[in-house]
């Protein structure tokens, strides 16, 4: 097992609880943002990022379009003594954020939800335990998952002030663009996606 691998299993085993928030009156949770060509921030030039908590104390979200590695299952399986057959499968990791790369999120359909979990939007839900991870061990998770480690934040009025300078696009699309597209492919496509709701 490499070193990122190692260091995935034991991030993940750390992994905390996600609590509930009320987000209907805050219009950008389950939304996408495109990052802008000119962003001036060079850590999300070329990110699309699934925003998944907005609130009066600011924003929450996930980039979704930066592949860092892939873990074997039955590496997960091993790691965590899980009484399992394995399947043989990847998991890719994605780059979800530079706050707090300690900690990992699955996005993912909902066809497989927990006591854990979040529910963002219509086909689109949130866990952070590892009950999830022995399900997709097992092969009984959710047919559709993006792993994380690390999120993105914004501090009350941050990210307004960052759209007012048209520093993201924003965009609302179907679960299948989010977990289907070409991660290689997603901020262009997206950006397109933009142009033509407009």
């Amino acid at each position: 097992m490499n070193q990122f691998v190692r260091i995935f299993l034991f991030l993940f085993a750390l992994l905390p609880s996600i609590c509930a928030a009320d987000d209907s009156e805050y219009p950008l949770s389950g939304h996408l943002l495109v990052a802008a060509a000119k962003m001036p921030d060079y850590r999300f030039m070329g990110t699309v990022i699934y925003i998944y908590e907005h609130s009066e104390m600011g924003a929450l979200g996930l980039v979704i379009n930066r592949p860092m590695a892939s873990v074997p299952a039955a590496a997960i399986a091993e790691q965590f003594e899980i009484d399992a057959e394995a399947k043989d499968i990847d998991v890719q990791i994605f780059w979800g954020g530079p706050v707090e790369m300690s900690r990992g999120f699955v996005l993912h359909s909902s066809d497989y939800v927990n006591d854990a979990s979040k529910v963002i939007a219509d086909g689109v839900v949130l866990t952070a335990d590892n009950e999830i991870l022995g399900a997709i061990v097992e092969g009984m998770g959710p047919v559709d998952s993006v792993f994380v480690l690390g999120y993105a934040g914004w501090g009350p009025g941050q990210l307004e002030r960052e759209l007012s300078r048209e520093d993201w696009l924003t965009l609302r699309t179907e679960p299948e663009f989010i977990f289907s597209e070409d991660p290689e492919r997603m901020w262009k496509e997206a950006q397109d996606l933009y142009s033509v709701e407009l």
